[in-house]
């Protein structure tokens, strides 16, 4: 057999074999890659939105939760200023209706 002959045939053994390990490259291999790197990318996504909204509720609630204790603070400063405001109110009503009821100059019973 002719050296050229033997050339010849291993290069287009290589060149087969390069083609079918192209093909089998492009057709599975790459698709494969594909998917788990668009899974795995997905994967990050979600974990980085999780991440993300935890952080953004635990700011939200360090800045509202002291807002709340003041607010309620407030709420209820108002409603012990309005209550006694109110029972002043009243006391100075009963105060000139005079003692028990009675009022002033016997308009009570008789």
């Amino acid at each position: 057999m002719d050296w050229s002959a033997i050339i010849l045939t291993a290069l287009v053994s290589s060149a087969c074999t390069l083609v079918v390990m192209l093909v089998v490259l492009k057709v599975w291999v790459l698709p494969e890659i594909e998917r788990h790197f668009d899974r795995k990318t997905e994967e990050a996504a979600q974990r980085i939105e999780q991440q993300l909204r935890q952080r953004i509720a635990q700011g939200f609630s360090e800045v509202l939760d002291p807002l709340r204790l003041l607010l309620r603070d407030r709420a209820t400063d108002v409603a012990r200023s309005t209550a006694d405001i109110v029972g002043d109110g009243v006391r100075r009503m009963l105060d000139k209706l005079g003692p028990r009821g009675g009022g002033q100059g016997g308009g009570g019973q008789g």
